[in-house]
């Protein structure tokens, strides 16, 4: 499974976040776990854009990805599935043996998990935290309009 990749190569990376999200999926259907593979995936490019290494999770990334960069760019119908889909991430990358040596122990970043959902949920029912896509997104559905 392929977690680590070089600058500008989201070829590379696209093909293999489908073949991870397919191991994903497969991994959570047998320990019934229930997450949306959708925000796996905003979790996945988050780590992509930050650092292109998907299995190199800190407490600090964590802190991140839920107070900044998922109320400012991700869509969330339901924001209290962010952080079930990233407990299920952490354990699906630590079963996998997904998580390299300079993450934070999975016990450590689930607390993480913990302690950022405060303000996950503050900075997504804030609109002046979107970004122009996600303020689009939201009003798109909020009017019932097919994005596509």
């Amino acid at each position: 499974m392929r977690l680590v990749f070089a600058p500008g190569d989201d070829q590379g990376y696209a093909g293999a976040r489908d073949r991870l999200l397919d191991a994903f999926l497969t991994w959570a259907r047998r320990r019934r776990v229930s997450a949306d593979v959708f925000l796996v995936a905003a979790a996945l490019d988050y780590k992509y854009a930050l650092d292109r290494r998907l299995g190199r999770w800190t407490r600090a990334h964590v802190a991140d990805a839920l107070g900044m960069w998922f109320p400012r760019h991700v869509t969330v119908l339901d924001a209290d599935e962010v952080p079930e889909a990233f407990h299920a991430l952490i354990d699906f990358l630590a079963d996998a043996d997904g998580l390299d040596a300079r993450s934070a122990t999975p016990t450590e970043l689930h607390a993480q998990v913990r302690d950022s959902t405060p303000a996950l949920l503050v900075g997504i029912a804030d609109e002046r935290n979107y970004d122009l896509g996600k303020f689009w997104g939201v009003q798109l559905r909020r009017h019932g309009v097919d994005p596509a």
